[in-house]
This record gives structure tokens, C-alpha cells and sequence, in this order.
């Protein structure tokens, strides 16, 4: 676990698979379809934002650091795609500090079944305008986690995944970090004061402080 003062930002998969999209023209260079317009938009975004941290982290201005889970997701997904993407993807692999943590099993069910129950219960209140909210899946849950450990600030395309993660900071704190908007995102503050109350998110609160050693 990283301990410094810096900022230290976390990508998710997705930000190095929107990255390194292979994007389809036509002659005219125009994109062919809708679907190709969206992942041109996700490719220019999530570019923009490798651009710039790369930059801070070059003037030690922030960290760059990866879970292995997110390596080993790349790498289970690398089979199924273009080399010239794999290659893409390997080359923003090899400039990034990587780290490996065991996850306590029963703390990443906690975390996945409160992340379900959460939204069951508080549904709109917690879920800013505009915006969907999602279950945790394994893998997410392991780099939620994995991110908590380092203060980190979780980077992703999938907000929807990760919403929950700003629950464990101050309100005021900027944990979560949307690459397609460009924007940090937070939970109402009025639905986040419910959620904070409640007993099984107490009881999450505290073995996740205990995982970290708080």
C-alpha cells in the first residue's frame, strides 16, 4: 500500500480499453455509425485524461498505480482482442506502478451484498440526476477495495459500478473520477446522510477500517 501525500489515481479496465479502441472510417473519414461515434468519444476521453495524468505523474505532481486485478482482467480480455489494441494496452501497462493485496473473501461479499442492498433501499436518493447505479460484480468489488487501501482516487468509465466508493471519504473529498465527463462524482448529500446511518453500512464501514488498519 502506497502512503504518500500526492494524489494517487487508480484506473479501472475500461480506462485502458477505451484507450486503445480501433476506430472504423469510411473513406471519407467520417465514422461509420452511432456505435463507432461512441467509442470515438470514449477513445478521446479516456486519452485526454492518460494525457494528463501521465504529465502530473511525470512532474510528480500525482501517482499512477494499478491493482494486479486490473492487469489480470487485460489480460483475460486480451485474447478476444486486436493485437494493435493489446499492444496498446501493454504499452500504458509497462510505465504503471502495479500492486498486489489479498482481499478478505467475506469483506468483498459484504461489500457486494451492501452494494445491491444499497440500491434496493435508498435507490434514487444515493444516485446523482442522470446517472444509473449498478451492483458490485467480484473483480469490482477487489479493486474498490484495493483502492480504498491506498486513499486512492478511483478512476473509470463506469461510475454506475463504482458509486458507493465516495461513501468511505468526507463528502468533501474527491474519490471517484469520471473519465468520459471529466468530472470527480458524488452521492447527494441528502441520500448519503441516510446511507451513513445505516446499520449495515456501520457494520461495512468498520471491517473495511479494520482491513486498512484504522
Amino acid at each position: 500500500m502506497v502512503e504518500k501525500s500526492t494524489p494517487i489515481y487508480m484506473p479501472d479496465t475500461n480506462c485502458f480499453r477505451y484507450s486503445s479502441y480501433i476506430i472504423k472510417k469510411i473513406e471519407d473519414g467520417e465514422v461509420k455509425n452511432n456505435e463507432q461515434a461512441l467509442r470515438s468519444a470514449y477513445k478521446q476521453a479516456a486519452n485526454r485524461f492518460w494525457n494528463r495524468i501521465i504529465e502530473e505523474a511525470g512532474n510528480a505532481c500525482s501517482e499512477i498505480l494499478i491493482s494486479y486485478e486490473v492487469e489480470q482482467e487485460l489480460k483475460i480480455q486480451s485474447y478476444t482482442l486486436d493485437k494493435k489494441e493489446n499492444k496498446h494496452i501493454n504499452r500504458l501497462l509497462a510505465i504503471i506502478e502495479k500492486e498486489e493485496t489479498e482481499i478478505p473473501i467475506k469483506l468483498e461479499y459484504q461489500l457486494r451484498d451492501f452494494s445491491n442492498y444499497a440500491r434496493s433501499k435508498f435507490g434514487r436518493l444515493i444516485v446523482p440526476q442522470g446517472r444509473k447505479m449498478d451492483y458490485l460484480r467480484s473483480s469490482d468489488a477487489r479493486i474498490f477495495i484495493h483502492t480504498y487501501l491506498n486513499d486512492g482516487i478511483l478512476v473509470t468509465g463506469n461510475v454506475k459500478d463504482f458509486l458507493l466508493y465516495t461513501l468511505f471519504f468526507g463528502h468533501e473529498e474527491e474519490k471517484l473520477y469520471d473519465i468520459i465527463t471529466h468530472e470527480f462524482v458524488k452521492i447527494p448529500e441528502s441520500g448519503r446522510e441516510k446511507v451513513v446511518e445505516d446499520e449495515r453500512f456501520q457494520a461495512l464501514l468498520t471491517n473495511m477500517r479494520k482491513f486498512k488498519g484504522q
